[in-house]
């Protein structure tokens, strides 16, 4: 039985392996050079892992499930860039076009008006422009904007690469990538349960304010959690070094194998 786990051990012990995780990256020059939009991925991940570990350690596990939610979902994103680098392109164009979304909702709201939205539109890339209809010629060469073409656009015809998790998945599962089989073996806890949990499914309502939790429930949790965010930690760092050089990939194992054993693993059978 595993006894004396706290909330303070639990912290200390997970920014530990943190720690580790970011160092293993954060000032590789290679990454920052050739993979700066892996890299940034990369520190949103440990951001959501660090910040759920706050939750989970001190019993707010549903709140920790949406954060590791996010991170599965960057996750994703990180192996679909690593394994299609010439979607990097695309992720990086969606992202300017999301921008212009955000200029439009100040448009639609009286913040700007339409002039200001013209010009901001006409600043944009020429290929960033090309695929957002808001911009009509007529055969005379005539310039005129839709803001009706552009409000159905971005209302059902836009979702940006990084929002299409499961066609990420469905294009790792083509391509039959080393770590598809277990992305999909945990999509079922970080991903599904994860986003029944955001959007307050009556279920997990009962489960967070209605049941009483019990020793043997919280260490569930706990062990749930952990077991998640040690997922992906392993899987970012495994496809990172098909990438870049890493030194101290041993050195983060030797913090997570403690932890394991902290939570009452036999590690002997692991």
């Amino acid at each position: 039985m595993v006894i004396n786990i706290t909330g303070n051990e639990l912290e200390k012990r997970f920014k530990e392996i943190m720690q580790a995780y970011i160092i293993s990256f954060k000032d590789n020059e290679k990454l920052k050079k050739d993979y700066l939009e892996l890299k940034l991925i990369l520190f949103k991940i440990a951001s959501n892992l660090q910040a759920a570990n706050l939750l989970w350690a001190k019993a707010g596990y549903n709140d920790a499930k949406i954060l590791l939610r996010s991170a599965y979902e960057s996750m994703v994103l990180f192996e679909y860039l690593i394994n299609y680098p010439d979607e990097t392109k695309t992720f990086n164009e969606h992202s300017k076009i999301c921008e212009f979304n955000n200029i439009f909702s100040y448009f639609k709201r009286n913040y700007i008006n339409i002039e200001e939205l013209i010009k901001i539109y006409n600043s944009l890339e020429t290929n960033i422009r090309m695929q957002i209809p808001f911009e009509n010629i007529s055969k005379k060469g005539i310039i005129s904007y839709d803001v009706h073409k552009l409000e159905k656009f971005f209302i059902s015809q836009f979702k940006p690469i990084s929002q299409k998790v499961h066609f990420m998945m469905s294009q790792l599962k083509k391509k039959n990538t080393p770590h598809w089989s277990v992305i999909k073996e945990y999509s079922i806890t970080s991903y599904n349960i994860g986003s029944q949990i955001t959007h307050g499914c009556l279920n997990t309502l009962i489960d967070a304010f209605v049941q009483k939790p019990t020793d043997s429930k919280n260490l569930q949790e706990i062990k749930g959690c952990f077991s998640d965010s040690i997922f992906i930690i392993h899987i970012t760092l495994e496809s990172l070094e098909t990438l870049v050089q890493l030194d101290n990939s041993s050195y983060i194992g030797d913090k997570i194998r403690p932890f394991y054993e902290y939570l009452g693993y036999d590690l002997s059978v692991m």
